[in-house]
């Protein structure tokens, strides 16, 4: 097996450091895009089911007392088959 001159071993870490921070900058850039997305539908979603109510307001009392007591039920039954 060939040994490397210290030179060329610095230059290999620095190169491999370099691709490193390249891909985290990436990596990043990619994750920023995809939150910003994500984030951008949730608030699409949120006025969407906030005129929704607003225009139902009877539909939109039901459905969160119907989800509230899915909700209540299941932690209901959770909480007792863990005892």
């Amino acid at each position: 097996m060939a040994t490397q001159s210290p030179e060329a071993t610095k230059k290999k870490f620095y190169e491999a450091g370099e691709k490193l921070e390249d891909i985290s900058k990436n990596i990043g850039e990619h994750t920023g895009k995809m939150v910003q997305q994500m984030s951008g539908k949730a608030n699409e979603y949120y006025r969407y089911g906030r005129q929704y109510v607003q225009d139902n307001p009877v539909k939109g009392i039901a459905a969160a007392a119907a989800t509230g007591a899915v909700v209540g039920s299941l932690l209901t039954f959770v909480l007792r088959s863990k005892n």
